[in-house]
């Protein structure tokens, strides 16, 4: 079984969702699939200010007019004939179900997103079943949860893809709940454990996880590997190309978790599994009025210390605060100088001074200069993933 979950931009529209359709159809040429989805892009927001809206008696037709425009102008270029007419009533069945305002509206953009998405692959001429994620993931009850899974995939063997709604469960008590914002992620490696999937897939409109974010470093790369508990340090500490809890599921079995990009599938992105990134340090962070530098190792607190006070020192940056917690090291300067710390952190740990670049020649091939190009050899991936070339 391998488990595909997509983000609110790769479904943000009909184009980004036929990429989707072909990336599902390929992976379901091989293996059985479980697709996993967010809301479009936007519409989690625009539900939450709907029930704010209803709980303070003021309209709220306007928003679901908007929501509604959007997801049919999705169908409307997804599909046609008699299709696009089936597509229309089933949504418009769920926003018949959202003006009530039910419990745990603020799912309900995947109720939206999956049913379109299921019904597409079936046009397609996927064997595919949309599965609902409020009766089979149980917040608070793990086991629970697991045999709900176990269950429908072993009842619907002859389906080759089953298409879930992240995000969206119910408590211990029935009651619609939800697993927090990006809980689509964790919803995908609940039902990738839940069912011993060989391979779980987050996919997202970045190429994997960065060394912090490209929005704020121009000069970000992606990690191409890091351990379970560095990527929880990143993701816990502000990085939100993944949610924290998505981790422990996996880790629990031992599966490898890919951080893959939609709009370039063909980049490998970042693996995040057992072993160790090829780098000691991974990623660097930014979260309210903290910086998370984070290591894949064990590493010399004093030292890293020396090293990032030193470093903000020389942009007359005065460090307030560092203190450790597990593999990170958290940083607080000054506020409004966060990101000017951030950019100095990121230039200092994770990118190579061209200018200090010096060619090396070694003359003979003696025992000494034999060892020398053999030490080279042996880290010469390391260097490269370090600095990107």
């Amino acid at each position: 079984m391998h488990v595909l979950k997509f983000g609110g931009t790769s479904v943000a529209n009909a184009t980004n969702i036929s990429r989707v359709i072909d990336i599902v159809r390929s992976a379901a040429a091989k293996d059985r699939v479980i697709l996993v989805s967010s809301a479009i892009s936007g519409c989690t927001d625009k539900l939450i200010a709907i029930e704010k809206a209803a709980k303070e008696g003021k309209s709220f037709t306007e928003e679901i007019k908007f929501l509604k425009d959007k997801h049919f102008d999705i169908i409307n270029r997804l599909f046609t004939g008699s299709e696009k007419k089936t597509a229309e009533d089933k949504c418009e069945e769920i926003f018949k179900e959202i003006s009530t305002i039910p419990d745990g509206l603020e799912a309900y953009g995947e109720l939206l997103s999956t049913n379109i998405l299921a019904y597409k692959l079936s046009c397609e001429g996927e064997k595919t079943k949309w599965i609902n994620s409020r009766e089979i993931i149980i917040k608070g009850d793990i086991e629970r949860t697991y045999a709900n899974i176990r269950k429908v995939v072993d009842e619907n063997a002859d389906m080759r893809i089953l298409v879930a709604p992240g995000f969206i469960a119910s408590d211990t008590e029935g009651r619609i709940t939800t697993l927090g914002r990006g809980g689509s992620d964790y919803s995908a490696a609940l039902y990738a454990a839940g069912c011993s999937a060989g391979r779980l897939d987050i996919w997202t409109d970045v190429p994997g996880i960065m060394t912090t974010n490209p929005k704020d470093v121009s000069k970000a790369q992606t990690v191409p590997f890091m351990s379970y508990d560095a990527a929880w340090c990143l993701a816990e500490h502000g990085a939100k190309v993944l949610y924290p809890p998505t981790v422990e599921p996996a880790k629990n079995i031992g599966l490898d978790i890919h951080i893959l990009n939609t709009f370039d599938p063909a980049n490998p992105g970042t693996v995040i599994g057992t072993g160790k990134a090829s780098s000691l340090w991974v990623g660097i962070s930014l979260a309210k009025d903290t910086l998370c530098l984070v290591a894949d190792d064990k590493f010399d607190r004093r030292e890293a210390a020396n090293m990032i006070e030193n470093t903000l020192k020389r942009c007359s940056i005065d460090v307030m605060d560092i203190s450790f917690d597990k593999g990170c090291v958290l940083v607080k300067v000054a506020e409004g100088l966060e990101k000017e710390a951030l950019k100095a952190l990121h230039k200092e740990f994770f990118q190579i001074d061209e200018n200090n670049t010096r060619l090396l020649y070694i003359a003979g091939k003696g025992a000494v200069g034999t060892a020398l190009r053999n030490m080279i050899d042996k880290t010469s991936e390391n260097i490269k993933a370090a600095s990107g070339k």
